[in-house]
């Protein structure tokens, strides 16, 4: 359903194939999960793997993937992410540090104690008999790629994350574009709590919902955590009665921040991104850039008329970005 030349593209692309076979099929202008649903009606192989189209997957990726649906409970395998080199911007720098500590160390911690962490959609490998038992997925929300996550984890699978498995994505090279991606995530963070939170998803089932609420809590808070140092800082300066308790508490902000940056040189080395090392002075500036990211995801949620004279509710594909 594209209209900017990429079927064109994609035929070209398949026609020079040296060890694979491509297809290329028409479908409506839908959205998002519309053409995946499209894609996965015509999938007939065991395992599918989902790649956006911003996505080079490293040479050995689909040789290292297969292996773990050999565990019946392995429903979706997700890959280690780097950002694309060659682009100058600040951005894939900071978004190097993110997925050093989302993928080298949150996912695969979260993994040994049988937790659940959304597997992106850059690359996403799964059982296709899973995704036709979920109905494939969902559309009209933001965040599909975590909705199908914790829908595939609340029926009992489990994810796995492979370093083997190298893929990188393209990132946002402008503030106008990488602010547009980051408050669409922060919307998908809310989509995700209203379906999959304790409320929806039961207590007995903590694996599911823990890591996904601790992200709404932490996207919810982010105008006080933006304003609040802030406004003690300002106290400290004008109000000389809890000074000492206002600086000692500004400190922790200042402590917090440099036990992180010490944590990224660490991973920074241990993944062989040295070159990267000197970028990490900047994260605190990149840290307060998130918040307001954050922040615009509430004040721009998408919502539905309530009704008054005579308005009808919008369909949820009309209501929601995608």
């Amino acid at each position: 359903g594209s209209s900017d030349g990429t079927r064109e593209l994609a035929l070209a692309t398949i026609a020079v194939f040296g060890h694979a076979t491509g297809e290329v099929h028409d479908g409506r202008h839908g959205g998002k999960s519309e053409s995946l649903n499209a894609a996965l009606a015509l999938a007939r192989t065991d395992i599918v793997v989902r790649i956006d189209a911003d996505t080079i997957i490293g040479e050995w990726s689909l040789h290292y993937t297969p292996r773990w649906f050999e565990d019946p409970q392995i429903g979706l395998v997700e890959p280690m992410c780097f950002p694309r080199a060659g682009r100058r911007s600040v951005f894939p720098h900071m978004r190097l540090f993110e997925e050093l500590k989302q993928f080298g160390l949150n996912h695969r911690t979260i993994q040994t104690v049988d937790g659940v962490n959304v597997v992106p959609g850059v690359f996403t490998a799964f059982r296709r008999a899973l995704a036709v038992e979920l109905g494939g997925f969902t559309v009209g929300m933001n965040g599909e790629d975590g909705d199908f996550t914790l829908r595939a984890s609340r029926l009992g699978y489990r994810t796995w994350m492979d370093t083997k498995i190298v893929v990188y994505e393209d990132v946002p090279p402008t503030y106008a574009e990488i602010r547009e991606q980051r408050v669409r995530w922060g919307r998908a963070v809310h989509h995700n709590q209203a379906r999959h939170g304790p409320y929806r998803a039961g207590v007995a089932t903590p694996k599911v919902w823990f890591n996904q609420t601790q992200q709404f809590v932490k996207c919810t808070f982010a105008p006080a955590r933006l304003m609040l140092p802030l406004y003690l800082l300002l106290t400290a300066m004008f109000e000389g009665t809890q000074r000492d308790v206002i600086l000692i508490f500004l400190g922790g902000y200042v402590i917090a921040e440099i036990v992180f940056v010490a944590l990224q040189a660490v991973l920074t080395l241990g993944f062989h991104q040295g070159r990267h090392f000197g970028w990490v002075l900047l994260w605190p500036i990149w840290h307060l850039f998130l918040m307001v990211f954050a922040t615009e995801s509430w004040l721009s949620m998408p919502g539905r008329p309530i009704g008054i004279h005579g308005t009808r509710p919008q369909a949820i594909t009309q209501a929601v970005i995608h």
